[in-house]
């Protein structure tokens, strides 16, 4: 099978398997009533997925080590499929619900640790663009569940978005069947034995090498307030996405069709083209190796959180709409310069190292309490959840104007040593 042809079945996937994180926020009203559960256990169920993830993907690498990556994925698209399907389906308990959502995300792990892993080993001179692709397909992904979800549950119920989903997924999972071993399992190349000595590292924690480069690892100041900064991105990003149709619907009592109309828009467009722009005009300063990279980000930084602080108490809705885009855009624009600089601000021998553990942060403080904070904070009252959310990106200035001061002091000590 050409490659070509397994990466455009790769691409695929990796678009099918994220609909339901749009999915989920497009009805969460829908999906409370017909579950019988709060806000907070809403929030659960969102949090779960990415509990499932983070896991899974602590004992991934063991697994490729120990069997067939071809057959490690196969189970994953099972587990998918039926935790899918079997979460449309109505039981006399809560916990089942739960259970699912855990098991899809812990099913998406294998995928989201492989196929990048797939595209640096055979990807060759088009592993770059490969990569860009691959990546850019996720939030494609969320914002056509969300399309999706608002048009087939207006039509019919949200029940079928999710048959849906398992409908695409099926034809994909049939033609990996199909996939020859050769060409894909890769347990022999450097690539893979690099992603398995990373991930074998994140498991034996008592390894004397493990914890030598975590003490290295936190002696990076910068470090920390740049990951830190990316964590409190993504708590908001993720909460934005999981709960503002939810509060434009039950606190603005807004119609559903315009919301999510709208908001399909804004979670497409501000993210995206904040992404291009924040990259475009970082490269003009000198990239994210430049001494002002940092300063740049605390730009979009104060920006950004100067649109969120207004929302929860904005009452109009197409103003509220226009400081939530910017709130995405300017979140979107310190990505490209953030995480070029989580790597460049570390010494060699330790950046496979760090970016491991920045992502992994990224997931365990970002990603994953997002929808349950909110959720939460939402069942005290009903502003709580969004004043919390949209002020927690103040904490960014806070890590950014911190992360300049160590970098400064860096410098200071280089150019001291010099004379």
């Amino acid at each position: 099978m050409r490659k070509a042809f397994l990466f455009a079945l790769l691409v695929a996937t990796n678009i099918i398997i994220n609909l339901d994180h749009g999915i989920i926020p497009a009805v969460t009203l829908q999906i409370e009533k017909d579950l019988h559960i709060d806000n907070s256990e809403l929030g659960y169920l969102g949090s779960l997925v990415y509990f499932g993830i983070v896991v899974v993907s602590l004992f991934s690498g063991k697994l490729f080590i120990h069997f067939n990556a071809k057959v490690i994925l196969i189970v994953s698209y099972i587990g998918m499929i039926a935790s899918l399907a079997l979460f449309t389906i109505e039981y006399n308990q809560t916990w089942p619900y739960f259970v699912l959502r855990f098991i899809t995300g812990g099913a998406q792990a294998p995928m989201l640790i492989y196929f990048p892993v797939w595209i640096d080993h055979f990807g060759q001179e088009k592993k770059t663009i490969w990569m860009t692709i691959l990546s850019s397909v996720i939030p494609l992904g969320v914002f056509l569940g969300y399309v999706m979800s608002s048009i087939i549950s207006y039509l019919v119920n949200w029940q079928t978005t999710f048959y849906g989903q398992v409908g695409l997924l099926i034809p994909c999972f049939i033609t990996f069947c199909f996939v020859k071993n050769i060409g894909f399992d890769i347990k022999a190349s450097k690539a893979i034995i690099q992603v398995q000595d990373s991930v074998a590292d994140e498991l034996d924690v008592l390894n004397p090498n493990y914890l030598q480069l975590l003490k290295e690892l936190a002696k990076e100041k910068v470090w920390i307030c740049v990951t830190l900064t990316l964590c409190v991105m993504y708590f908001v990003v993720t909460g934005i996405q999981f709960w503002i149709s939810n509060y434009m619907e039950t606190v603005m009592m807004e119609p559903i069709q315009k919301v999510n109309t709208v908001f399909a828009v804004v979670s497409i467009t501000a993210p995206v083209f904040g992404c291009i722009a924040g990259g475009f005009i970082s490269q003009l300063f000198g990239g994210y190796s430049s001494s002002s990279a940092l300063s740049i980000c605390l730009i979009y930084a104060v920006i950004g959180s100067a649109c969120a602080v207004v929302v929860p108490y904005v009452g109009h809705f197409w103003i509220f709409v226009v400081f939530t885009w910017g709130l995405l855009f300017f979140g979107g624009a310190l990505v490209p310069p953030l995480m070029g600089i989580v790597l460049d601000c570390v010494s060699p021998k330790i950046k496979a190292f760090a970016n491991s553990k920045t992502i992994t942060l990224i997931n365990l403080l970002g990603y994953l309490p997002a929808p349950t904070v909110y959720g939460l904070l939402s069942e005290i009252n009903d502003q709580a959840g969004i004043i919390f959310l949209m002020s927690y990106p103040c904490a960014g200035i806070l890590l950014l104007s911190l992360a300049i001061k160590f970098q400064k002091n860096q410098q200071l000590n280089k150019n001291s040593l010099l004379y």
